[in-house]
């Protein structure tokens, strides 16, 4: 394959992805058909199936490339304090997936299982978001936080931070909910642990 023809081949593959997640920002993962891809970019079917096997595939990609832009601007966060810098992380996390709440799901049925893609690609993408709060976990370790420890309270962290969301998401009981409190007090109680 020569260099013109692998640019053709990154377009394309880049019109599909971009046609899929506009399709599926307008309505979610049911909206998601090979078919109607390629019926949006003029090909046929067969093309959409050259550059992804399948519907799962296909939203793996359109997670990943949400998933990246979340870890980015969790990277880019700046906190000399400890606390402050778990604050910002988990307030990013959090109003990332509210603000995006389709992709919220769609991560949570791709770490639940119900949609089936490779075991170390999911695992890859469910963890991606959390390895930018190694920053506070590696400091805590360091002033002596035993590393089972460690994995417990990333886990607990996660296990907050997808529960926060799940509140701020019900319409039923989210203003019943401080959310800025609810952080600011479980950032203080990780870091004290340290």
């Amino acid at each position: 394959m020569n260099e013109r023809q692998r640019e053709h081949r990154e377009f394309l593959k880049n019109k599909i992805l971009e046609t899929a997640i506009k399709l599926f920002e307008s309505g979610g993962i049911d909206n998601i058909k090979m078919r109607k891809v390629a019926g949006k970019i003029k090909y046929s079917a067969t093309v959409i199936y050259s550059y992804f096997n399948n519907k799962e595939e296909l939203l793996y990609e359109i997670l990943k490339y949400k998933i990246d832009k979340l870890v980015d601007e969790l990277r880019h966060i700046n906190e000399e304090d400890e606390e402050l810098l778990l604050k910002s992380l988990i307030e990013t996390y959090v109003n990332y997936f509210v603000d995006n709440s389709e992709y919220y799901y769609l991560y949570t049925n791709i770490n639940l299982g119900k949609i089936k893609i490779d075991p170390t690609s999911r695992e890859n993408l469910i963890n991606a978001p959390i390895f930018p709060f190694g920053r506070v976990f590696d400091k805590l370790v360091m002033k002596g936080v035993d590393i089972n420890d460690y994995t417990n309270h990333l886990y607990l962290l996660w296990a907050f931070m997808n529960g926060l969301i799940e509140l701020k998401l019900n319409s039923d009981i989210k203003d019943t909910v401080n959310s800025d409190t609810v952080i600011k007090e479980f950032a203080k109680y990780i870091v004290s642990r340290g």
